[in-house]
């Protein structure tokens, strides 16, 4: 069991995978350990390298990087399969987080690390980038990593 199938598995339990899903406290929990033992991860090809080699003989490999193309199974007890294929994820280049996402994402990412007012500083510079330095976005990062 592999660092793979653990993020599966959380993914499916919790819908989204932040740093809260990697925590011991997380890993450890009773649904995530049952369902541990029900994931298997595994690519559809068995040789990874050369991936020259491993491109032609497996099209999800030969459509990389322009797809990040994935397949997942459910195998019910009663026999039944489903199926469904993806070509991306949300985040991708292909199905792009919308500039209010990005912004929900910064926000839950930075916590309490940084204070609201320079979360806002710091979204108001990346916004308008191109009208601003770099020395003043990086100012208010190191700002923050010092307090």
């Amino acid at each position: 069991m592999g660092f793979s199938d653990f993020y599966h598995a959380v993914a499916i339990l919790d819908g989204q995978v932040y740093p809260e899903q990697l925590f011991p406290e997380r890993i450890n929990q009773p649904d995530v350990q049952e369902l541990l033992q029900k994931v298997d991860v595994h690519t559809s090809f068995p040789i990874h390298k050369p991936v020259k080699l491993a491109g032609i003989l497996d099209k999800k490999t030969e459509a990389y990087p322009d797809k990040l193309i994935s397949e997942v199974t459910i195998h019910m007890k009663n026999g039944e399969k489903f199926s469904m294929e993806k070509e991306s994820y949300k985040g991708f280049f292909l199905n792009p987080l919308s500039w209010e996402e990005v912004i929900q994402k910064f926000k839950k990412l930075s916590g309490n690390k940084i204070d609201e007012k320079t979360k806002g500083e710091i979204i108001g510079i990346i916004e308008n980038f191109e009208k601003h330095p770099v020395s003043e976005l990086l100012e208010l990062i190191f700002l923050e990593e010092k307090e």
